[in-house]
């Protein structure tokens, strides 16, 4: 709020004009961060909810937000800059940035134990100039991680989007090419333990499903796609412009956490992390009642947020990974603050 004096000199007047200035409410917006989270959460009791779809999967019953494992005041010598990505290992979390992973103890989140740059192997990516990790997922000593790039450091032409794998000390093992004719960009990847083979999405509303053994800088092979059927995501043709692929893990029974992002959100009902099961060739949503961050009841893990600003991104909603931890499973999912200096949350759920 402002406070402006305008004296009158003839009438020897003064004019006290309170004014509550456009700046003061898109701040009002933007600061609302502050009550980003709420504390004490209880998961809502769904009578009659389905807990099962076979003998071999249950559903979550609920989730409750479990607090922060990284606030933005938290990330020491990691850097926050354009976070993209993260997964874990059993002794280790593993950051990525546009540029940048970090492999950091679990025990110890100050201490970094490995870290590489992009740029350390540009030159073995024969097929373009590679300039943006994504999302990405540890499996049994391997990283997999989603890149993307150019044809030549001064086009604007997109390379072939590429998976590369690291070895648990971020050192370069292969890479492989995803083929052009599923998908055009490569924002994450998965492994799903069930079927053992890793997947990505085209776009928000398809999933693809590849083969994980391949030679350095084979393509990859496409095993099959699949729907994504939301159930709480009643979008229109306008608004799935604006979606935007981040994020994808799976469970140890295979069900699919998938992160729903628009460019231009306003507190959108329908953006968080949506639940699917693989279910009659395809991928349909399961509901996960809960409690977003404006406390409202949901039936997914909504997150409400305010998705630009002139000129940039403010909020987005990145990568995430699941744990299990003492009999229980949980979602860490990261969530980054554009800004002149970006900072970056890591949010923790508790499926119930």
């Amino acid at each position: 709020m402002a406070t402006i004096f305008i004296f009158v000199k003839k009438k020897k007047l003064c004019v006290v004009l309170l004014i509550i200035a456009g700046l003061s409410l898109f701040a009002l917006l933007v600061n609302s961060v502050d009550d980003y989270f709420f504390d004490n959460q209880e998961v809502i009791p769904v009578e009659g909810a389905v807990t099962s779809v076979d003998a071999d999967t249950t559903l979550p019953s609920g989730f409750v937000q479990a607090g922060e494992l990284f606030s933005e005041s938290e990330w020491g010598e990691i850097s926050t800059d354009e976070v993209q990505g993260i997964t874990h290992s059993e002794t280790h979390w593993y950051i990525s940035t546009q540029w940048e992973i970090f492999k950091v103890r679990r025990d110890s989140l100050s201490q970094i134990d490995a870290h590489v740059h992009l740029l350390k192997f540009q030159k073995l990516l024969r097929s373009g100039w590679y300039r943006h990790f994504g999302g990405m997922v540890y499996h049994d000593g391997l990283i997999y991680v989603a890149t993307t790039g150019r044809l030549h450091p001064l086009t604007t032409e997109k390379a072939v989007p590429i998976v590369v794998v690291l070895d648990a000390n971020l050192e370069f093992v292969r890479y492989g090419i995803l083929p052009p004719v599923a998908q055009k960009n490569a924002a994450w990847v998965g492994y799903n333990p069930e079927t053992g083979h890793i997947y990505s999405s085209n776009g928000v509303q398809e999933l693809l499903e590849y083969n994980p053994d391949f030679e350095n800088g084979d393509t990859i092979r496409l095993i099959q796609r699949y729907k994504m059927l939301y159930s709480h995501a009643d979008m229109t043709a306008d608004e799935l412009v604006n979606m935007v692929s981040q994020g994808g893990t799976f469970s140890e029974s295979g069900l699919l956490y998938y992160v729903l992002d628009r460019k231009n959100a306003r507190n959108d009902s329908y953006t968080g992390i949506h639940g699917f099961i693989k279910k009659d060739g395809d991928y349909y949503e399961f509901d996960v009642p809960g409690v977003n961050n404006k406390g409202e009841d949901v039936d997914f893990i909504g997150i409400k947020y305010i998705g630009d600003q002139p000129g940039d991104r403010l909020w987005e909603m990145e990568d995430l990974t699941v744990t299990k931890e003492n009999g229980h499973e949980f979602i860490y999912h990261l969530q980054l603050h554009n800004g002149k200096h970006d900072f970056a949350r890591v949010v923790r759920y508790r499926l119930m």
